[in-house]
């Protein structure tokens, strides 16, 4: 049904406007979960990938996964 709606172009059909809540819900979500890990995130410059995130930089020191 999405893609129905979205080759139609109507961006205003509920379809499409839960669709992107759903999708900016993720990014926001994803965001916070690697920020609190210790990334540096931010939303992609890439005009060919929107919707995406970029990880600048990764935590310091010891994995968190090389304790358990």
């Amino acid at each position: 049904m999405f893609q129905r709606v979205a080759m139609a172009e109507q961006v205003d059909a509920p379809v499409f406007r839960h669709y992107q809540m759903v999708v900016e819900t993720m990014l926001q979500t994803m965001t916070e979960i690697l920020t609190a890990a210790g990334f540096t995130v931010r939303d992609s410059t890439n005009d060919f990938a929107p919707l995406t995130l970029e990880i600048l930089d990764g935590p310091r020191g010891a994995s968190s996964w090389s304790s358990r």
